[in-house]
């Protein structure tokens, strides 16, 4: 079966339309989630994740000495020898990956293959690293054959491992089977074929840069230590604790390595995927815009990287179980918490629209379309707005606790979220809105239109 990339919730950080820092509206978490039906496993060090390499597509795999039709030898002709035959090459390959020998991988290939820079992957250390072969497709010629696999990878902090998809050729040679292309299968690109790599590591981040000095990293690495007790605080201590940063020196790398087109992020500041096999089991990793970041005060780069690590702490890029304006609002509700910004001034771009009669005042809580559509920052800020409702006197607790209560529940979003309501609060979903409607039209009245 072919592995399939699904995205499942899709959200980011985004910068506001004033020229100000105060009007950073945020917007967080793209989780894509990957679901698959395996065969064939193969595991180095029990991981599943990693793969890549070229994007576009590279042409004739190269050419490898080919042995004679006559007498073809049993890991050609044999299906269950050859896979045999296979996979121990591919164990092999993924164990000198581990292991840094450059040689080892070398020798598996044949000569001018192409293959991933995995010289540049070495930079981050991994764990483990492994394929997962899915199927095996003979061409015409029996000593040619055609692989789909998941590659896997583990960093350090992660607590799942990440995947990527791949189609390698192989060759059967008088050395045996040798790898002659190794190509990722999908569009994105991983980050090691996006340049050359450095990493910073910090108390509670591993921060990885591409074509960037470790001295550019490290502020990052300084940001994160400083922002991840901050989330603790409000969230909980169940969670990592320790997250990946990747950060690319363009926002064409940032699109290449996410599968996005450059206008689709616009001025998105930050994104956070969720990359593995499934849902809620794969590898974190936040992404930042360093281009939209590098025109932000400190206080709003930190407001930001806030927004993304609440999304990493509650792990709300792999459930269902919360509405969409819940994930966000608390990202935002956190992101600002403590920072001395009001919730006026944090929610402005919405205000003054709807002020000014650029949009109508809404009614019914944002939708995941909401999400996605024209008015991001309405959405965005609007869901601050009931998460600071929410919260009400008691602040982050309060809020914390009818999340965790809503991701609890066992029916459809809408329906888990009014039954935390109706515990915390003693109001349904229906009433909620009505107060957070009138609330909304309370700050609109005072806001001051730019």
């Amino acid at each position: 079966m072919e592995h399939q990339e699904q995205p499942s919730r899709r959200s980011h950080a985004r910068i506001g339309s004033g020229p100000s820092w105060w009007s950073l509206a945020l917007i967080a978490v793209v989780c894509l989630s990957v679901t698959s039906a395996l065969g064939g496993v193969l595991v180095v060090n029990a991981d599943p994740t990693l793969g890549v390499v070229h994007r576009e597509p590279l042409g004739q795999a190269a050419q490898a000495p080919r042995v004679t039709a006559q007498d073809l030898p049993l890991e050609v002709g044999d299906p269950i020898v050859r896979r045999g035959a296979i996979e121990q090459l591919l164990r092999i390959r993924a164990n000198s990956v581990v292991e840094g020998l450059a040689k080892t991988w070398a020798a598996e290939q044949v000569e001018a293959a192409q293959v991933p820079d995995f010289l540049r992957l070495q930079a981050l250390s991994p764990r483990s690293f492994s394929y997962d072969v899915s199927s095996i497709v003979a061409s015409s010629d029996p000593t040619v054959v055609d692989l789909a696999v998941t590659l896997s990878y583990r960093l350090a902090p992660d607590n799942y491992p990440a995947t990527l998809h791949e189609r390698l050729t192989l060759n059967y040679t008088a050395a045996g089977w040798r790898i002659s292309r190794e190509v990722t299968s999908g569009s994105r690109v991983p980050m090691w074929e996006l340049g050359d790599l450095a990493v910073v590591h910090g108390a509670h981040s591993t921060v990885i840069g591409i074509d960037l000095p470790a001295s550019r990293l490290s502020r990052y690495a300084d940001l994160a230590d400083a922002v991840v007790p901050s989330i603790t605080a409000s969230w909980g201590q169940d969670w990592a604790q320790d997250v990946v940063i990747v950060v690319p020196s363009t926002a064409d790398q940032l699109a290449k390595g996410l599968d996005r087109s450059l206008d689709s992020l616009g001025s998105i500041a930050a994104v956070t995927t969720v990359e593995g096999y499934s849902a809620g089991s794969g590898a974190t990793r936040v992404w930042l815009n360093t281009p939209i970041l590098d025109q932000l005060s400190e206080l709003g780069r930190q407001i930001v990287l806030r927004h993304e690590l609440v999304h990493v702490a509650t792990g709300s890029a792999a459930t269902e179980s919360t509405p969409l304006w819940l994930e966000e609002g608390l990202a935002e509700y956190i992101g600002y918490l403590g920072t001395g910004v009001s919730l006026d001034v944090a929610a402005r771009d919405a205000l003054d629209a709807i002020k000014s009669g650029a949009v109508p005042l809404p009614t019914q809580l944002p939708t995941a379309e909401d999400f996605a559509g024209p008015h991001l920052t309405e959405a965005y800020e609007t869901a601050l707005i009931a998460c600071d409702l929410l919260a009400g006197t008691g602040g982050a607790a309060s809020l914390v606790k009818i999340y965790r209560d809503t991701a609890l529940g066992t029916g459809s979003a809408d329906e888990n979220v009014s039954a935390a309501m109706k515990s915390a609060m003693g109001l349904n979903l229906v009433a909620f809105q009505r107060l957070w409607t009138s609330r909304i039209a309370d700050l609109a009245q005072t806001a001051v239109v730019k």
